[in-house]
């Protein structure tokens, strides 16, 4: 599930960090000291980022599944630069993972779309990456971890996030077609329907958090 998703990604951002400390050669003074400081503050954060990362995580499902409806993560009144720069972070890493996941992305997205008669997720808005990972990147920022830090593990946090929700997606699908829901995918179809049939039973959204057993996000 993602509490062990993200124990796992901790575990490797430590990793990561602890080699790029120690075993590599940096073009400048500042790079050393970057990647110094970075293992230093992360080897005090780890536990804390990933207890706090679970505990916004677990938040945000309560309120999907209370129907509070989309909220942004951190936001508070106006939009300040922080968010701005979490929300650009998000996105950028967001595009890598659906570019990784391709069709099942995608096709979720239809079949959730189809379920909700909308052109939205709606209650099912963590479903979208950028959800989980603003949730990570914000859980980084509170415990005083930089921007530069984590630009320092962007790749394996990216590398990881794409196999995991990769199955993640694929898993919530196979769900969804056995419960008879859009078996095959019409892409002329319309994401908004107008028949007035019954919808199939869509997944909670604690089947998100389930789905992706075994270092999965989902």
């Amino acid at each position: 599930d993602v509490d062990r998703a993200i124990s796992a990604l901790g575990n490797k951002i430590q990793l990561h960090l602890s080699s790029a400390s120690t075993g590599t050669r940096f073009a400048s003074m500042s790079e050393s000291r970057l990647a110094l400081d970075a293992a230093a503050a992360y080897r005090r954060e780890h536990e804390p980022w990933v207890a706090q990362a679970r505990q916004q995580w677990q938040a945000m499902l309560a309120r999907v599944h209370e129907g509070a409806g989309h909220s942004d993560v951190g936001a508070l009144g106006l939009v300040d630069d922080e968010v701005v720069e979490r929300k650009i972070l998000a996105s950028r890493m967001a595009a890598a993972v659906t570019d990784a996941a391709g069709s099942e992305f995608n096709d979720l997205r239809m079949r959730v779309q189809g379920l909700e008669r909308t052109s939205e997720w709606g209650r099912h808005e963590v479903f979208p990456p950028e959800t989980l990972i603003q949730i990570l990147i914000q859980a980084w920022t509170d415990r005083g971890l930089t921007r530069p830090m984590w630009a320092m593990v962007d790749q394996p946090v990216s590398e990881l996030l794409r196999a995991s929700m990769t199955q993640a997606y694929r898993q919530a699908n196979e769900y969804l077609v056995a419960q008879g829901v859009m078996a095959e995918i019409d892409m002329k179809s319309r994401v908004r329907r107008t028949d007035g049939g019954a919808a199939p039973p869509s997944p909670a959204p604690g089947a998100w958090a389930q789905g992706g057993g075994g270092g999965g996000s989902g």
